[in-house]
């Protein structure tokens, strides 16, 4: 009964999470956000994390490794933070796919410019090795 739960609940967790990236992504792209300060209307970044450039080919090398590296991962340990780490993944190769860039629309202090999914991706990232501390 839990294992359909839990399914349950990541499925509605994965299509929640990557419909609101989707939806601030589309208010960034018609400049609709609200000026609260955070927001920037539109950064489209063509690179990996922290707007690095590499080869467009060598870029879906890369992703493709990783993600089934990533999906490795969360068959071994099943962990909630390598889940978030799949979410933002999609949520961004959306974006790749779509706009052959990555909408990036929050802009907080010195750091640079990123959205939900890069969010999650960080998020899960540093829980994940948190648990994984925490279990050895």
């Amino acid at each position: 009964m839990w294992i359909a739960n839990k399914k349950t609940f990541l499925s509605l967790l994965i299509g929640f999470t990557v419909l609101i990236d989707q939806i601030l992504k589309f208010l960034a792209i018609q400049k609709k956000l609200p000026d609260w300060g955070i927001f920037l209307n539109n950064f489209c970044n063509s690179g990996i994390s922290l707007g690095i450039e590499i080869n467009h080919y060598f870029f879906w090398i890369f992703w493709l490794l990783a993600l089934v590296f990533l999906l490795i991962l969360i068959k071994k340990f099943n962990s909630f933070f390598l889940w978030l780490v799949l979410i933002g993944a999609l949520s961004n190769l959306i974006d790749r796919l779509s706009q052959d860039c990555v909408i990036d629309y929050l802009s907080i202090l010195n750091f640079p410019v990123f959205n939900l999914a890069d969010f999650m991706i960080s998020f899960g990232f540093i829980g994940f090795l948190f648990y994984l501390n925490k279990n050895n």
